[in-house]
């Protein structure tokens, strides 16, 4: 596991376990998995990091925007077929742990 991965399981895990304890709503533990959701994605049918749901306008937790080099901030997503920060699934019924929609340019991030 990389250190990015580690860091961001870590965050969502001290985020989740906060939220349990003061009673936060799930869209707050759903912003806080989105602002780490970034970098080498790599889609998988079984043994996923994370659930997510394609939506259409006002509906997300996370603006995404595919990118060709570097994904450096929440809602760029590098796809590649190996070795992946994070393992995304697809599922289309609301068991999801997030809910994305692909943006254009400059748009993506955790939604408002």
């Amino acid at each position: 596991m990389g250190l990015k991965k580690l860091l961001v399981v870590a965050f969502a895990f001290v985020s989740v376990a906060a939220f349990a304890v003061t009673g936060a709503s799930d869209s707050a533990r759903r912003k806080a998995l989105a602002r780490g959701l970034y970098g080498r994605i790599q889609f998988v049918n079984a043994m996923e990091d994370y659930k997510v749901r394609f939506v259409t306008h006002g509906f997300e937790d996370l603006k995404v925007r595919y990118v060709l080099g570097d994904a450096k901030k929440p809602g760029q997503w590098k796809i590649v077929q190996f070795d992946g920060d994070f393992r995304v699934r697809i599922v289309d019924t609301p068991v999801e742990d997030l809910r994305i929609r692909i943006v254009e340019d400059g748009f993506e991030g955790p939604a408002n």
